[in-house]
């Protein structure tokens, strides 16, 4: 009674299998050993659009394309029979239409009762997934080639503005050296300010531009960092003192003689930074902080905070800041002018120069900006 309800038991499952491979719409088959279906499921069936009866005695190469057929029978069909099984993509051909489709195959031998292995193949249409792909991978090209465009073009627009900019300022320049009314100074002195201010705006975006279009490169040269700092205290020290503020620096470890980078876009940073707190800073002072700290091959590790006692940056808007024509509070633009640029700007720079950078504020108790940037001993 035991042995009967054991083999009832199997035939049960056996049915549930059958009928659960009935079921599936992969393509579920079975090969003997000479590589003709013995077996093909509805699914499969449908997916190739051939009668059942049809299919059985069918070599397997009879359901697949050329180069499927080269593929299965180069690779598919040995590493299954080294391994046991064999997984990848290969295409099937629809006996009515012509059209093949890719499907992901699981190709696996099966034992048969007479001690050889037949081959089984599940098999599923993978063919609008593949699709979905070629077009995100497409849309995302489109995209990538629109900005690039449009980087060019603003890069090239840039150029064309800045020639005549610079055309205004010289003539504006010659005009106040010559004999002029109270009055005419003040309207010149005014249209110059302007013009440096637009001149700036151009800058933001000419450097963004490159940036985004990739054709901005760090040109390496030996430079001396302290002459570098006093250069950007002796510019930005007449903004502060304006304003009544105090502007410092101070060198917080010893720093070789000479270092080797790109000083000019790690003079852009620093002056960006510092430039920033003056702007929203009312009272008090701003205080630039330098440390290096020695690497591995001869590189420094420098490290550079910016610190002032402004009106500070909400938590929740300190990672925005970083971003394209993003500031705090969109009031910003209006009170305190500029782009939105300079810190994303000066953020991609300390990206190239293997560094990174971050804010820590207080809303009314001020802001530190620090950045770290990669350079190399002079030498």
């Amino acid at each position: 009674m035991g042995q009967i309800s054991e083999r009832k038991q199997s035939e049960r499952e056996r049915q549930m299998l059958a009928s659960l491979v009935e079921s599936t719409r992969d393509f579920v088959a079975l090969a003997s050993p000479d590589g003709r279906v013995t077996y093909l499921n509805e699914g499969g069936c449908r997916m190739v659009g051939i009668d059942p009866r049809d299919a059985v005695g069918l070599p397997i190469f009879a359901f697949h394309p050329k180069e499927s057929c080269e593929k299965i029978e180069t690779e598919v069909i040995p590493a299954a029979a080294r391994e046991g099984h064999w997984r990848g993509v290969v295409q099937v051909r629809h006996f009515k239409t012509g059209e093949c489709i890719d499907v992901a195959l699981n190709a696996f031998m099966v034992p048969t009762e007479d001690g050889d292995f037949a081959l089984g193949a599940v098999m599923n249409d993978i063919s609008e997934s593949r699709r979905t792909e070629e077009s995100l991978r497409r849309a995302k090209e489109a995209a990538e080639l629109a900005n690039r465009l449009k980087s060019e073009f603003l890069a090239n627009m840039s150029h064309e503005i800045r020639t005549p900019m610079n055309g205004i300022m010289g003539m504006t320049d010659l005009a106040l050296e010559t004999e002029l009314t109270e009055e005419q100074r003040d309207l010149l002195e005014t249209a110059k300010e302007s013009a440096e201010s637009l001149l700036r705006i151009i800058d933001d975006i000419l450097d963004f531009s490159k940036i985004e279009a990739g054709k901005l490169d760090l040109d390496p040269t030996d430079f001396d960092l302290r002459q570098v700092l006093r250069d950007i205290l002796k510019l930005m020290s007449p903004a502060a003192e304006q304003k009544g503020l105090s502007l410092t620096s101070h060198l917080d470890s010893p720093i070789p003689g000479l270092l080797r980078g790109d000083f000019v876009r790690l003079r852009q940073i620093i002056v960006n930074l510092v430039g920033n707190a003056i702007k929203f800073t009312e009272r008090g002072g701003v205080e630039v902080h330098v440390a290096a700290q020695p690497e591995a091959a001869g590189a420094i590790r420098l490290r550079v905070d910016v610190k002032d006692s402004g009106i500070g940056i909400p938590k929740d808007k300190q990672r925005l800041i970083f971003e394209s024509f993003t500031q705090a509070d969109g009031s910003m633009s209006r009170r305190f002018g500029g782009t939105g640029l300079g810190l994303t700007i000066s953020s991609r720079l300390v990206d190239m120069m293997q560094g990174k950078i971050w804010v820590d504020s207080v809303p009314g108790a001020g802001s530190t900006f620090h950045f770290t940037v990669r350079l190399m001993a002079a030498g």
